[in-house]
């Protein structure tokens, strides 16, 4: 990992955001970078980091947002390298764009519905969204998987970033198989299991829905979200090989948005 990226948009989350950030980056030892990106009227800033000399329209102060930031990374005890990027509007394109020229990068975030949407289907790097108030570490990791070599790269990348966390892996047979196959399908995900010293869960129910034209998603999202809550877990990893969200962007995003866990979320592995 060649570094962690705190992406804020309000001061209310940023401390999270950023004792996050900097628990990995000194974990992985490398250097931080803090972009905070101002989108209104989402969030609101006080008067103070705001330049009211323009009276046609409010802009931010850039230096008081950094000179801020700056002090809250040095409170929080981050003595590597730092830099911090103060920008506004357009979230997910801002953080895409600050790190498209490098691939071995981290996003830390905190979850808002309409931002935290957008970054998954846009950024090309793994994210870190926070949902919960305590930032502890993570003891028990679920990971949905595909049977794929995004699977173990998906356990490698978590295991990387949280080596201390117990893996939980769910497989949904979300394809129309016959006996055989399905069986194939069985075994490789038991032999996965096994390798990577996990637990797992096999979802063998598959009820057709046409319009789908495969697994009917409504039940595929309800037996993950059920086993995942099931399982206790304090962070919930999405990984895939492409650019498609792990069983499809539908299925993902309703992931993020209805359960409590933080997220991983991974893209384009392969």
């Amino acid at each position: 990992m060649q570094k962690v990226v705190a992406l804020l948009n309000d001061f209310d989350t940023a401390n999270r955001v950023l004792a996050k950030a900097i628990e990995i980056a000194q974990e992985q030892d490398v250097s931080l970078e803090t972009l905070f990106v101002h989108e209104a009227p989402l969030f609101s800033l006080p008067d103070f980091f705001l330049n009211l000399e323009h009276k046609e329209s409010v802009r931010i102060d850039e230096k008081k947002i950094r000179d801020e930031l700056g002090q809250r990374v040095e409170k929080l005890g981050f003595s590597g390298n730092s830099a911090i990027f103060v920008s506004t509007d357009d979230t997910a394109d801002r953080a895409a764009a600050h790190t498209r020229d490098e691939s071995d990068v981290l996003i830390v975030s905190a979850y808002h519905e309409t931002i935290s949407k957008a970054l998954a289907k846009k950024a090309h790097t793994p994210i870190l969204i926070l949902k919960k108030d305590s930032i502890a570490g993570y003891k028990d990791l679920s990971i949905p998987i595909e049977l794929d070599e995004s699977a173990e790269q998906c356990i490698t990348l978590s295991r990387s970033l949280f080596p201390q966390g117990n893996i939980h892996l769910i497989y949904d047979n979300h394809y129309l198989t016959d006996r055989e196959e399905a069986e194939r399908q069985k075994a490789t995900f038991e032999r996965i299991v096994s390798e990577m010293n996990a637990e797992g869960d096999y979802i063998e129910e598959f009820v057709w829905n046409e319009a789908d034209y495969g697994e009917d998603f409504a039940l595929m999202e309800t037996h993950l979200k059920q086993l995942i809550e099931k399982s206790g877990s304090d962070l919930t990893v999405l990984c895939s090989g492409n650019d498609d969200l792990l069983y499809g962007e539908a299925v993902s995003l309703s992931l993020l948005q209805n359960i409590g866990t933080d997220f991983l979320i991974a893209r384009r592995l392969s």
